[in-house]
């Protein structure tokens, strides 16, 4: 469910003349395609709801779901219409980037040097690997992720070496994103931070343990990244962070390679084992 906040209904008006207030709801549409997570059209307008400060004419605050999807009152009327346009320009696109990359890894496929795999990991999917040049295509039953490597990496190099964060670090385009926040990593992250904090106690001074304790709280409750920096940064007990501290708070700390990642790294070692021992001149595809 996506709330919308608003001071007064002028913001209101000013936001939807702006595009803002689309671009908020193509934003909260294209997030939910990411996650693979489906809204159907004829429950769209119940994802959206709408909370000002000031009282509105009929001396309500709140615009629910209902209103909007019924059109109910001025706001509810206007609403509803602005989210009918956002969700057909974000279909409009999806089938647009859709037909693009068909045409795509068609004209990649006949340029390439490629193998295909069966069946990496606990996964049933069937995972095609792609080079051209110094790119890395991988396609997957449903999407193409790519990557962009060192120009001396190619199809028949060692990549038993390779880490899955240094591995995340070529990725260029794809829905999925190089590395994911889980609140588990993130409280392993600040036990293992702050040890080493309190190795260093004598040079920094006295650290609280008000800090320490608040972080856990938030990686624990907290159900995604950004609600975990939110809750940081809401929280008025928590003493002034330094800029590497911030910068380590919101960049490192819980995130790991995603679960794709992991997976079509194996593929490449499984691919570069069966490449190695294929004839010099042999055509590079194999299932």
């Amino acid at each position: 469910m996506k709330m919308f906040h608003f001071k007064n209904k002028e913001e209101f008006y000013n936001r939807i003349r702006n595009g803002s207030l689309q671009d908020s709801i193509l934003d909260y549409l294209k997030r939910f395609d990411d996650m693979d997570l489906s809204i159907e059209e004829d429950t769209l307008l119940y994802n959206f709801e709408a909370e000002f400060e000031i009282e509105l004419e009929n001396g309500k605050r709140y615009v629910s779901d209902e209103e909007v999807a019924y059109r109910h009152g001025e706001i509810g009327k206007l609403l509803h219409d602005v989210i009918i346009l956002a969700w057909k320009d974000f279909q409009k696109k999806e089938n647009e980037e859709s037909s693009e990359s068909s045409f795509e890894a068609d004209f990649i496929r006949q340029e390439a040097t490629t193998f295909t795999l069966r069946h990496v990991g606990e996964e049933d999917e069937t995972l095609e690997y792609v080079f051209l040049k110094h790119w890395l295509f991988i396609f997957n039953d449903d999407f193409c992720t790519v990557f962009s490597l060192p120009q001396s990496m190619r199809s028949k190099d060692d990549w038993t070496n390779m880490t899955e964060a240094e591995f995340a670090g070529y990725l260029t385009d794809s829905p999925i994103k190089g590395t994911l926040w889980n609140h588990e990593a993130a409280r392993d992250d600040i036990l293992k931070h702050y040890r080493q904090r309190y190795r260093e106690a004598e040079k920094e001074g006295p650290i609280s343990f008000v800090e320490y304790e608040h972080y856990l709280q938030h990686a624990q409750e907290a159900s995604c990244h950004e609600e975990f920096i939110l809750r940081i940064e809401l929280d008025e007990k928590l003493p002034y962070r330094t800029e590497p501290e911030e910068r380590w708070l919101k960049t490192e700390c819980g995130m790991r390679p995603d679960p794709h990642i992991a997976r079509y790294l194996a593929g490449l070692h499984i691919g570069y084992k069966k490449l190695r021992h294929a004839e010099p001149d042999e055509e590079a595809s194999h299932d």
